[in-house]
């Protein structure tokens, strides 16, 4: 069993879908498990930081089916299609505000 947790974001929203993957006897199935959207902001912002914001809202939301599941032995999947995003989470450097927040939770989550 595994979660997998897709992240995107576009001009005028960003959003996140879990699933739950489940293998028995060589069956695969996947399941829906909560999904979020929010509105992007009406303040400028690039595409780049909706994806990071997509992907903050991945991680709370896999950290909440986690606990609310009892799943907390099982293997979590992060997926996005923005390299920046992902370049941000998994390196250190000195990120302007706004991101450095934004990773530091997303990595105090996804522990």
């Amino acid at each position: 069993m595994s979660i997998h947790v897709f992240c995107d974001a576009c001009k005028t929203s960003y959003a996140t879908c879990i699933f739950l993957r489940n293998e028995f006897q060589d069956q695969v199935t996947c399941q829906l498990l909560q999904a979020r959207s929010r509105v992007a902001p009406l303040k400028n912002i690039t595409i780049v930081r909706l994806e990071l914001l997509a992907c903050c809202i991945g991680a709370r939301l896999a950290d909440t089916v986690k606990k609310d599941l009892k799943l907390e032995d099982v293997d979590v999947f992060y997926w996005s299609d923005s390299m920046d995003a992902l370049h941000w989470i998994k390196k250190e450097g000195p990120w302007k505000t706004f991101v450095e927040n934004r990773v530091k939770e997303i990595r105090k989550l996804s522990e």
